[in-house]
């Protein structure tokens, strides 16, 4: 689950940290959404709940849409630019740029769709293991294994009043 999308994301909200907070409001909106995504990664790590993949798949879902739309629309205007190159017979380096432009961008654009979609297969598995796991915990009273209870209740004595 979380552990390749924490590094993947950790990584971008790292190394584009300062990117972000340049970048206006659409990279103050990604920076928050990594953030978040990061905190509640760690919390369902740390703390097993499935309240907290509820909260990283709300996040990571339009954050994966919004990262896979920006690539397609690089694909398309590579896209054109590839035609425009094409038809206006320009320069063979300037066609093979341009060629080289979009089949760079048409794989990228597979490359981060496969893992996005293992990434968020990875969040919805590792989410319905910690709800079945709680659903099992609670139905059966295995809360916390660790924990010792002792019984004081005194038992009364026979014959003495």
């Amino acid at each position: 689950m979380t552990i390749a999308s924490l590094i993947l994301y950790g990584l971008v909200g790292l190394f584009l940290t300062l990117v972000y907070l340049a970048a206006g409001p659409i990279g103050w909106m990604l920076l928050g959404a990594t953030v978040t995504m990061m905190f509640c990664a760690l919390m369902a790590i740390c703390q097993p709940k499935p309240a907290w993949m509820q909260i990283y798949w709300v996040v990571s879902l339009p954050m994966t849409v919004f990262l896979l739309l920006i690539y397609l629309i690089q694909a398309i205007i590579f896209t054109l630019q590839y035609i425009q190159a094409t038809s206006r017979n320009l320069p063979q380096d300037k066609q093979t740029e341009a060629l080289d432009a979009l089949i760079g961008s048409i794989v990228s654009l597979i490359l981060l769709a496969v893992i996005s979609v293992w990434a968020l297969r990875l969040t919805w598995s590792y989410y319905c293991y910690l709800r079945d796991k709680q659903l099992y915990d609670e139905q059966h009273g295995n809360g916390n294994v660790n924990v010792v209870v002792y019984n004081n209740q005194q038992q009364p004595q026979q014959g003495k009043f």
